[in-house]
């Protein structure tokens, strides 16, 4: 079969693709990230990227012009699943969300007493004579304090007799919960590391941690890889449904990044990757269930059951997780098909139990998932929200990266700040969030969501903000900025899945609060959950709904609450046992089977 060679820019890397291959496809099968949020439909307009003075290529498609300007045509930008391969190619791939430097709130750690799972200790093991002829084995055992863990022992038994030619008394000795799982030649007691691991559906997020000082020395975060295969849960669960192979490349993308992340880790930190002895994961069930390399096919289907809900106790090898052969690789437990370890986690670091206040816990994120706590009992529920309010899947959105605009202000003129400060590249989710509710307080949009003409605006109180209406691709646009490089915007698209998010939480919201037989104004604190900018608003909440305008409460904003509490699981052992007894305290509530839920949603549907 004919080949052509396809030349990336800037990393000018090379890959070979079929004659008559779709573009979009080839790249994911060389494990290529292109942004897209419709698995390569051609509906979503994110698989953008700019052909570098090549003739050959086809004419833009139907769906192309649909979802770019004339303009973007015209400079050479195509989408990528709209082009089928015909000949050599040099591109460049548009891809505005992965640069470095994340700006995001992370403050929900709390001080912790050290008592790792993980401790590594110097020990001295006699040198053998003929009065001392006690098996090295139970030597290293007696002199550790512990025993072997058996399914660790084999590798051990072949490492002892080298380690004893090279340093015949002085052993490193790493134990897990206890138990012996590695002895290193010489003294290495003070390189001691373990890694906490959210797995989102949109990002991966990651923290190093020091257990030797307890102290969390680094932090690093991408985009999952599986995007390629749908924005949501449920496009994931479709894609290995019925497939082995496509449920193991799901899982090779993930350990993949990992193993970038944890090399990252261990050059940026000048250490060596066998010196973590720890990962601890988190994340919603199906992610998991990936992850583990376990079919999550029975989370899509009814009565909607996990193949497995309790922690996982994992060796790196079942996983092919790059760190030290002696480490643990530790899933936390969920709560159900749909609230997953992420949940448990984020309660365990924001102290959701602490206080007898009555309290609402809402992690925003693709998969929306909220807790109730009553002051006794927990109440959890999950709803389709999508990544929309994390400035994920609309037309400018961005992480909170700098470039990033993070606040926005319509009246009484139109304002924004952008993170780090300089050009505007996007809108990160505290924009997102920021700029609907303006539109909604200064009459832009109405009650049902619908933009308003220019004449209505003109005739109202906020007539300056009329000329930032346009059309945009053949639908209604707010313009925030504009220049010669970019259009930044909010389409009448992009407030629809702002508004599905918005009230996919508000009726999650309204169900618990029936359930537990609580009224809104008995909710007397909000913590909020997810990958927002610093500069995130409680008026904005309030004003699109999701807080009750009168509340006069505490709001505690947590940032990335998942990642905070596997690193309390890592700091000290005794969170481990608090993270299960949470998991057995909470009721999950099905909306999908709960009574008149359609009508719940569709009133919330409503501003």
């Amino acid at each position: 079969m004919k080949t052509y060679a396809i030349t990336l820019y800037p990393e000018k890397k090379v890959i070979r693709l079929p004659e008559g291959s779709n573009l979009f496809e080839g790249l994911r099968r060389h494990d290529v990230y292109i942004n897209n949020a419709c698995g390569g439909g051609a509906k979503c307009g994110k698989c953008k990227i700019k052909l570098n003075q090549n003739k050959s290529v086809a004419s833009s498609t139907p769906e192309e012009t649909a979802c770019l300007t004339p303009q973007d045509i015209t400079t050479g930008y195509r989408l990528a699943c709209c082009i089928e391969v015909q000949s050599q190619m040099e591109l460049e791939i548009i891809n505005p969300e992965s640069q470095p430097g994340s700006q995001l709130i992370d403050n929900c750690l709390p001080s912790i007493i050290r008592n790792p799972a993980v401790k590594k200790i110097l020990i001295d093991v006699s040198p053998d004579s003929l009065k001392n002829n006690t098996p090295y084995l139970e030597r290293i055992e007696e002199a550790a304090g512990m025993p072997f863990h058996p399914s660790y022992l084999a590798e051990n038994l072949s490492r002892i007799p080298l380690l004893l030619e090279s340093t015949p008394t002085k052993l490193s000795a790493i134990g897990i919960n206890r138990q012996l799982t590695l002895v290193e030649a010489g003294d290495t007691a003070t390189a001691c590391y373990s890694v906490a691991l959210d797995i989102g559906t949109t990002m991966l997020d990651a923290a190093l941690v020091d257990l030797q000082s307890g102290k969390q020395v680094d932090t690093l975060s991408v985009l999952n890889p599986q995007r390629a295969y749908g924005i949501d849960v449920l496009s994931r669960i479709s894609s290995c449904q019925h497939s082995q192979s496509k449920l193991k490349k799901l899982q090779q993308l993930i350990i993949k990044e990992i193993n970038t992340l944890l090399k990252q880790f261990a050059i940026r930190a000048d250490i060596s990757q066998e010196a973590i002895y720890q990962l601890a994961v988190v994340g919603n069930s199906t992610m998991l269930h990936i992850f583990a390399g376990v079919n999550p096919r029975t989370i899509g289907r009814t009565p909607y059951g996990p193949i497995f809900s309790k922690a996982q106790s994992l060796k790196p090898t079942d996983c092919q997780i790059e760190i030290s052969s002696g480490a643990e690789v530790l899933l936390l437990p969920s709560i159900s098909a749909y609230v997953g370890a992420d949940i448990v986690a984020g309660m365990l670091a924001s102290g959701l139990t602490g206080s007898a206040l009555s309290t609402i816990f809402i992690d925003v994120g693709t998969n929306g998932e909220i807790v109730l706590f009553t002051g006794s009992e927990l109440l959890a529920t999950s709803c389709a929200a999508g990544p929309a309010l994390e400035g994920m899947n609309i037309a400018c959105g961005m992480p909170a990266l700098p470039g990033a605009i993070e606040q926005v202000f319509l009246s009484p003129k139109l304002e924004f700040r952008t993170i780090c400060g300089g050009q505007p590249q996007g809108l990160c989710g505290s924009a997102v969030i920021d700029l609907a509710a303006e539109m909604l307080r200064c009459g832009v949009v109405d009650k049902r969501g619908k933009f308003v003409n220019k004449e209505d605006l003109l005739a109202g109180n906020h007539a300056h903000l009329a000329r930032q209406l346009d059309k945009i691709k053949g639908e209604p646009a707010f313009i925030i900025h504009q220049d010669a490089k970019r259009q930044i915007y909010l389409s009448q698209n992009d407030f629809r899945q702002i508004q599905l998010a918005r009230g996919a939480i508000c009726s999650a919201i309204c169900v618990l609060l029936t359930q537990a037989k609580l009224k809104p104004c008995d909710i007397e604190r909000f913590i909020i959950a997810g990958r927002f900018g610093k500069s995130i608003r409680a008026e904005s909440f309030k004003q699109l709904g999701i807080i009750s305008k009168s509340f006069n409460g505490q709001i505690d904003y947590v940032g990335n609450s998942a990642r905070c509490g596997a690193v309390m699981v890592l700091l000290n052992t005794d969170y481990r046992l608090e993270a299960e007894k949470l998991r057995q305290r909470v009721s999950t509530v099905e909306l999908s089977t709960y009574p008149e839920y359609e009508r719940i949603l569709m009133r919330c549907l409503m501003f």
